[in-house]
């Protein structure tokens, strides 16, 4: 089973110039991720007490982890499965 949890976390764990889902503790302003170089912001959602921004990638080495960072959000992952992994 733990193999299969990480099959799934490594699957959707982000990496350089893919799009991400961000999301942002309880009260964590959105606005950082407006100023963030080489991001994209394409919507801020809200569920709940948890502010959810999905964001695009302007360059292929745009690194997830740095937008992390400067947004504050508690947790990044993979908004869409690599083109190789889509069904046509």
């Amino acid at each position: 089973m733990i193999s299969t949890l990480a099959l799934t976390a490594g699957a959707l764990w982000p990496r350089a110039g893919q799009a991400v889902l961000l999301a942002l503790p309880p009260g964590a302003p959105a606005e950082a991720a407006f100023g963030a170089p080489d991001w994209r912001i394409r919507s801020i959602s809200s569920r709940g007490p948890v502010t959810l921004i999905l964001a695009m990638p302007e360059t292929p080495d745009a690194d997830p982890a740095r937008l992390r960072r400067m947004v504050g959000a508690s947790l990044a992952w993979l908004a869409a499965p690599p083109d190789d992994c889509r069904q046509p």
